[in-house]
Order: C-alpha cells, then structure tokens, then sequence
C-alpha cells in the first residue's frame, strides 16, 4: 500500500513541481489497539520515508497528544485523544480547533 502511495505522490509531483506537497500521517481512533496499528505502521513509513525531506505533519502524533503533552495510548499503542472526539473517530470541535492551529502554524513555517 505505501508502495502505491508514493507512485501517486510521484505524478503530482512531477505534473507541478512548483507546487508544495504535504505528506500527513494517518487519524487516529479512540479505542481500537487494532486499528491503530495498522494506521501507526503507514505513518511510521511516512515519517521514515519523508520527515526532514519533504514537508510532513504528523497528525497522528497531534491527535493523540494530550493538552499537557503526554502521549494517549491504549493497549500501548498510540490512540486519537478522547476529549478530541465524539465518535471515537472523527474529531469534534476541541480536536478541530487544535489540529487546524497546528496545520496553519506549520503551513506558515514551510
């Protein structure tokens, strides 16, 4: 699956190279230790293949960033923050708030 992520990342970028692409890790979810593996592993590859290379926001490590800056874990496997949820999977306007101020603040440095 990363393989073909990154053909796809490829024909955009060779199709306009003055435009600025932005790999994101992958949500998150509230509760589910299976889940987020499997999410934790394609963002690990993305982190792997293109932090500090190419721009990168790990929003997968935003949202499971708790206010005081320790890590949500569930069965030790990195989970979306709860109070940044209603659903378990979708961020709710706590979540929003703080992830659309991280993504401009970042956006603004590149």
């Amino acid at each position: 699956m990363f393989a073909d992520y990154r053909s796809r990342m490829a024909a955009p970028r060779s199709a306009y190279p003055a435009v600025r692409f932005v790999h994101v890790t992958v949500p998150l979810t509230t509760g589910s230790a299976c889940q987020n593996v499997v999410r934790e592993r394609f963002s690990d590859l993305i982190r792997q293949t293109y932090a500090g290379s190419e721009p990168m926001f790990d929003l997968a490590k935003l949202e499971a960033a708790r206010p005081d800056g320790s890590a949500e874990t569930f069965n030790d496997v990195r989970a979306l923050v709860p109070a940044y949820s209603s659903d378990g999977g979708h961020l709710n306007a706590i979540g929003e708030d703080v992830v659309a101020r991280a993504l401009v603040a970042y956006l603004a440095s590149l």
